[in-house]
């Protein structure tokens, strides 16, 4: 998978996925052009570009099934692009999002997280996240069974 964007005319490629991220992208050639890098050496070094693990990887499963994995992802704006790009990726099988929810959002943790529960549930078939207070947001939407859900993480729920 790979990106391909214009930028001041000029054509770039990335070997990543999500085409959300041409924009900053766009900004590092910006910066780099400043510094007097060429644009050759731009458009190779891009080739070389390896996002983090768990970031917006898409990985083949079984039964023809594809996993997004972005269980690093922290942002509103990541979390609705990587369900854009479910929506537009192509296959007979199933979709399932692995997600580690959205942190450090302070006072808008809750309300971005239902705004989330209700764009993905139609979106995927199985999500799968390692938070539990992502699960605690999602509750409405599991009871409801407009959202498939699966908890795994390394520590215990709470005692209620």
């Amino acid at each position: 998978d790979q990106i391909q964007f214009e930028y001041k005319k000029t054509s770039f490629k990335a070997p990543i996925t999500g085409a959300h991220f041409a924009e900053n992208i766009s900004l590092a050639i910006e910066a780099a052009t400043q510094l007097g890098l060429a644009t050759k050496k731009i458009q190779s070094s891009l080739k070389k570009l390896r996002l983090p693990e768990n970031t917006f990887s898409i990985k083949k499963s079984i039964k023809k099934s594809i996993i997004l994995d972005d269980s690093y992802n922290s942002s509103p704006q990541g979390f609705q692009a990587a369900i854009k790009t479910a929506q537009i990726i192509t296959h007979t099988g199933r979709k399932i999002l692995i997600t580690r929810g959205m942190l450090e959002l302070g006072p808008d943790e809750k309300k971005e997280h239902l705004k989330i529960a209700q764009i993905q549930r139609s979106k995927f078939d199985l999500v799968i996240t390692t938070s539990i207070t992502t699960h605690q947001y999602f509750q409405t939407q599991i009871k409801e069974g407009k959202l498939k859900y699966l908890l795994v993480t390394h520590n215990p729920p709470p005692a209620q």
